[in-house]
C-alpha cells in the first residue's frame, strides 16, 4: 500500500522524488536524522535554484 501511495504522490507532484531508507520504518526524520537531513538539503539545493 505505501509503495502504491508513493507512485501516486511521485507521478502526480512536480517535484517528488522517492528516497528508500534502509532500516527505517515510519519516521525517518527521527530514525535516521542525519541521513534524512542531507537528502532534504540536497533535494533542497538541487530544486531551489
Amino acid at each position: 500500500e505505501i509503495v502504491r501511495a508513493a507512485n501516486v504522490m511521485k507521478s502526480q507532484i512536480k517535484l517528488a522524488e522517492e528516497m528508500i531508507m534502509p532500516e527505517v520504518a515510519h519516521l525517518p526524520n527521527m530514525e535516521k536524522p542525519q541521513l534524512f537531513n542531507e537528502a532534504v538539503m540536497t533535494f533542497l539545493r538541487e530544486n531551489l535554484v
